[in-house]
């Protein structure tokens, strides 16, 4: 349950991360904010799938601990999530390296000071 509940947060973190950093207004519907996202052309239809299978993944079920949780698969949907959450974050936060050095595919969503670093954790999977 505390995966599929993390990655449920996490989902939404990311939604409101990625319109924030496209100028997006992120305090609308998540449902609405994936439309608009994938209007805009900021995220792929691919991506837009694996967001809106985590928001269709019973998160009020889990996150108000309704009995109703009891009938849901747990294991099936923290695994669907997992694998969901890790297609977004390759979308998003896809990099590359030459010369031991981090280059990102997407500039606008990493933090990257002016002598070119940047402070990140890098989860491989």
């Amino acid at each position: 349950m505390a995966t599929a509940m993390a990655t449920q947060a996490l989902n939404e973190g990311l939604l409101r991360f990625i319109a924030d950093r496209n100028g997006i207004p992120a305090n609308q519907d998540l449902h609405v904010l994936i439309d608009t996202l994938i209007a805009k052309d900021v995220i792929s239809l691919g991506c837009a799938d694996a967001m809106r299978r985590i928001l269709k993944s019973f998160r009020n079920d889990f996150h108000h601990l309704n009995p109703s949780i009891s009938n849901v698969p747990v294991q099936d949907i923290a695994r669907r999530n997992i694998e969901d959450v890790t297609l977004v974050e390759k979308e998003i936060f896809e990099h590359s390296y030459e010369n031991g050095k981090l280059f990102p595919k997407q500039r606008k969503y990493w933090d990257i000071r002016p002598d070119g670093t940047m402070l990140v954790n890098l989860r491989f999977g």
